[in-house]
């Protein structure tokens, strides 16, 4: 079983911010939040200590812990370009069942 599949684009945008910052890991999580019931968090930290840790390189990681899974298994982590020169990281995730129109929260089957 899969749980997360990360772009390529979207792998060197998180080892890319990670250096920048001199941290080893981007921690995934879910928050309540918003008029769906959850928003997708993305946390730069120092350790890549978690229940699930994915190698990005030998030395930056995207990690989460055993309750985000039932939520995002089967999902991709996708560079998305916003604007002129923004962008941000999406997650398409087949166990979402709705979001908001701005998309800033989900909820799930």
């Amino acid at each position: 079983m899969t749980i997360i599949t990360i772009t390529e684009d979207a792998k060197q945008h998180i080892i890319s911010m990670l250096m920048r910052q001199g941290l080893l890991a981007v921690k995934l999580g879910l928050a309540p939040q918003g008029c769906n019931g959850y928003k997708y968090t993305w946390e730069p930290v120092g350790t890549n200590i978690a229940d699930h840790v994915i190698e990005l390189d030998e030395d930056h990681f995207l990690i989460f812990n055993k309750d985000v899974v039932p939520y995002v298994i089967d999902s991709i982590v996708e560079l998305q370009t916003t604007g002129f020169m923004g962008k941000q990281l999406t997650l398409t995730n087949p166990n979402v069942m709705g979001s908001c129109g701005c998309g800033e929260s989900v909820n799930f089957k």
